[in-house]
């Protein structure tokens, strides 16, 4: 499961600026396929489409743009690398802390429409392998609170901005919300550290 890293844009003039788009990815490797009780059609429709594409000029704009073609389903980038739950990955145990979502973590085992993504509990190689493959340290660095691990590599990466303005991360995601005509639709938010919006002003 190689061959599937982060694609980094960094711009010629760079801002102390990093926009993450952890969730726009739509692939689930074919050897991955016949783990899933849900099909990829399906599984999609939890995506956050084309966010990648809302925000491409950033890097006109100095920042440096992050994202991955991978799915969240496959493993979500914007969780911490030990947010496990033993229905989900055999031989795990749930964190209860907070910024940790047990079946909804590193890899989910529920969708957002409560249906279960995989047809039995993953083994817990198939984590490690996940992990080694897919997991991008760099969109982590949109994950606050930092989990221990990546620690070391924000202060190096703040240090590195000493001087030239406060470092800043965008984790670019998208929500559903409520809409009359349709039953779901999905809204670009820009959101605080925490699982909220930010105010309009």
């Amino acid at each position: 499961m190689s061959g599937h890293e982060p694609t980094v844009i960094r711009p010629a003039a760079p801002s102390p600026l990093v926009v993450s788009v952890p969730h726009a990815g739509t692939l689930i490797p074919d050897a991955e396929l016949h783990r899933y009780a849900l099909s990829s059609e399906v599984l999609a429709a939890d995506v956050d489409l084309f966010v990648d594409r809302l925000y491409a000029e950033a890097p006109a704009l100095g920042a440096t743009l992050i994202s991955t073609h991978v799915s969240r389903f496959v493993v979500d980038l914007n969780r911490f690398e030990d947010d496990l739950c033993p229905s989900v990955v055999l031989g795990s145990s749930r964190n209860t802390a907070a910024g940790y979502y047990g079946n909804r973590g590193v890899i989910w085992g529920v969708s957002t429409r409560g249906e279960s993504i995989y047809r039995m509990p993953l083994p817990r190689e198939v984590h490690a392998e996940r992990i080694a493959a897919f997991y991008a340290t760099l969109l982590m660095l949109s994950c606050s609170p930092a989990p221990p691990s990546m620690r070391p590599i924000m202060r190096a990466w703040r240090r590195s901005w000493s001087g030239r303005g406060r470092p800043s991360a965008l984790r670019s995601c998208s929500t559903p919300t409520a809409c009359r005509r349709l039953q779901r639709r999905r809204t670009q938010t820009p959101e605080t550290a925490g699982p909220t919006s930010c105010r309009a002003t």
